[in-house]
């Protein structure tokens, strides 16, 4: 089974300043990312599976990918409720 593709939207507003991303759904609040969360946004400007993605940090920080995978999915979910990101 392949995992969902997952990428930013492109009417998502963000700005990165020093290590951490602010985002702005359309029309909502204004929210920040930082540490694993601002790596996540960063790699999700190009689509790709949610398996890659967890596959990407894992390898980068030298963790089992189910650890990664733990993290990385409620932020995902939570992104995709904001509408920020697309997952299809």
């Amino acid at each position: 089974m392949t995992s969902p593709t997952v990428v930013r939207s492109p009417d998502a507003l963000w700005h990165r300043t020093s290590g951490r991303v602010l985002v702005n759904p359309a029309g909502g609040t204004t929210f920040e990312l930082h540490g694993i969360e601002a790596l996540v946004w960063e790699a999700l400007a190009q689509q790709g599976t949610l398996d890659d993605l967890v596959e990407d940090l894992a390898a980068v920080f030298g963790r089992a990918a189910s650890d990664v995978r733990a993290d990385v999915t409620p932020l995902v979910d939570a992104l995709v409720l904001t509408g920020v990101v697309r997952c299809g």
